[in-house]
């Protein structure tokens, strides 16, 4: 049996996963690369890290494969969306890709907002916002005209580093989608919008489908890889659809909650839903004909990381095992997880974190659960906003690096009421793309099929009555402290 690989582009690290059809993980590579933060408000990456770093993991994930190279069917890619890599004919960066998290692109995103917000709305189901493609290219256009001269196009994350294997200079839908300028329904570039917005369409990518096969390992690619030139490369996702595909959100009724350094919630819908317009933000699926509504929670794992470093470096056992040792609702103490600002469904760029019950008598033990049970309300937020728009939820499955903890299982039982599905993977967007390069190649009939054989889960864990009882009056607390404190945020950030 050969196996299927993926390479998972992260914002701190690459993974390079190799899998059999049946979900056996046979090898595992991780390598990573810097952030930089050159000035306030600007996040970048060199791409050319990100290539250093995919060849040394996938040299090491080859090493562990039984068979070696010789055994991969195909190679598919998962990545950060929503980062700007502007590139030359040959496909080599000419800058630093501008990040997800940038925000430089501020006043560019609020002009388009009041000009073509309610056209760009109407399309997409998003709001501008500095996080999209479009006013990032505004940006470029307007503080640096050499540059935007000077490319032939721009690409997403996985996309450039898809290209280093095959020489092909191309995206997909799901990518797309974060330029404020693709169709999601039909599938294709509004280049009349491009064209409003001020932009040259000539900067689009091709577009192919996410299980397309769109090439093959250049002999190049394969010196430096260890892969055999001519294995197929199919295009690949954004790591959302990914990890969409897998956690198994591939279908209506399944509600995927990640826990990594953000947090997610996400669910197949067949089209924007207007009433989630401003709360939630939609977004091609790789699953054809379906899009993906999405909640964005953007202190997830990265509460208990800052955390960590203010008690000592405590690992995530430590700090589970202090968790462990409060009851349900940390002694009276809420935490507001807005480390990075409030993402869906409020959308307070300056929001930040608060404590709120703290006495004498709080020890470690109920920060550390009041930070989890903080990200646990966010979350809750974001699936009460599902069921208001009719969105069924019906089984919730949960991913991420956070699901780890027992605790943490168990307390997201207790907030959403209802029992979650631990996935088994936990490196779930690696598990989509390698679902998609299985599609790509037929070992599987379809991206449905896929996960299915794939994203698997284990024994559901169930909420304790008295516990949901304690989490229905503190995330009522919950509320009422952030709403109380929206309108002091401006004031803190100044």
């Amino acid at each position: 049996m050969g196996v299927l690989l993926s390479v998972d582009l992260g914002t701190s690290a690459v993974k390079v996963l190799a899998v059999t059809a049946t979900g056996a993980v046979q090898s595992f590579a991780t390598a990573g690369y810097e952030l930089r933060t050159p000035e306030p408000g600007r996040v970048e990456q060199d791409p050319a890290d990100w290539w250093a770093a995919v060849q040394q993991a996938l040299v090491a994930c080859l090493e562990r494969v039984p068979g070696g190279a010789a055994a991969v069917d195909a190679i598919s890619f998962s990545g950060h969306m929503s980062g700007l890599v502007l590139v030359d004919a040959a496909g080599e960066a000419l800058a630093p890709c501008i990040m997800l998290a940038d925000l430089r692109s501020a006043p560019q995103a609020d002009r388009l907002r009041a000009t073509l917000g309610e056209r760009v709305l109407r399309l997409t189901g998003n709001q501008p916002l500095p996080a999209f493609l479009a006013p990032k290219l505004l940006w470029v256009k307007e503080h640096a005209p050499a540059l935007y001269s000077r490319a032939a196009g721009f690409l997403m994350p996985k996309d450039f580093i898809r290209a280093r294997f095959t020489g092909g200079l191309c995206t997909e839908p799901t990518d797309a989608g974060s330029t404020l300028v693709l169709d999601p329904v039909r599938g294709t570039w509004d280049v009349d919008l491009c064209r409003e917005m001020g932009l040259d369409p000539r900067l689009l990518p091709e577009l192919r489908r996410s299980v397309e096969v769109v090439g093959t390992v250049t002999a190049e690619a394969a010196a430096a890889t260890g892969l055999l030139a001519g294995t197929p490369v199919v295009a690949g996702a954004g790591d959302m659809a990914c990890s969409a595909i897998g956690t198994g959100a591939v279908v209506g009724g399944v509600v995927a909650v990640t826990i990594s350094t953000a947090a997610q919630v996400l669910t197949a819908v067949d089209r924007p839903l207007a009433a989630g317009w401003g709360k939630l933000t939609f977004h091609p699926h790789a699953v054809p004909g379906t899009l993906y509504a999405l909640g964005s929670v953007f202190t997830g794992g990265l509460g208990l990381r800052w955390l960590s470093r203010l008690l000592a470096d405590a690992d995530l056992g430590r700090l589970s095992a202090l968790a462990a040792e409060v009851p349900p609702g940390a002694g009276g103490v809420v935490f507001l997880p807005f480390l990075s600002g409030s993402g869906s469904p409020q959308w307070y760029r300056d929001a930040s974190a608060s404590f709120l019950g703290l006495r004498i008598g709080t020890g470690r033990g109920h920060i550390v659960r009041a930070v989890m049970e903080g990200v646990a309300y966010n979350l809750r937020e974001n699936l009460e906003v599902l069921r208001s728009l009719g969105v069924p939820v019906q089984r919730v499955h949960l991913g991420g690096g956070g699901s780890a903890s027992p605790v943490w299982r168990s307390l997201m039982a207790g907030v959403l009421g209802t029992a979650v599905h631990p996935c088994l993977e936990r490196e779930a967007a690696g598990i989509g793309a390698a679902a998609l390069a299985g599609v790509g190649v037929g070992v599987f009939a379809g991206v449905r099929e896929a996960a299915q054989a794939l994203a698997r889960t284990g024994e559901p864990v169930r909420p304790d009555a008295a516990e949901v009882a304690r989490y229905q009056e503190m995330y009522a607390v919950y509320q009422h402290v952030q709403s109380t404190l929206n309108g002091l945020f401006p004031l803190l950030a100044r």
